[in-house]
């Protein structure tokens, strides 16, 4: 579990939720992807998931619903 407490200005505030590379949402899926997590509860053997194109798929959709709002 994890507890996070930020404080932003409204321009930090923007940069958090819409900047490019650096949003909140995409580095937290590259962190899930990236740390394994994923591949636990989806073992490949099992499933014949491809996890890097379901991680770039997740992070064009975050990308996608920021950039079109």
């Amino acid at each position: 579990m994890r507890v996070e407490f930020i404080v932003h200005a409204n321009e930090s505030y923007l940069n958090y939720m819409h900047k490019r590379d650096g949003s909140h949402d995409e580095p937290e899926v590259k962190r899930v992807f990236d740390s394994g997590v994923v591949e636990l509860p989806f073992p490949k053997d099992i499933y014949k998931l491809n996890i890097s194109e379901k991680k770039e798929a997740l992070i064009n959709w975050f990308r996608k619903k920021i950039e079109e709002i």
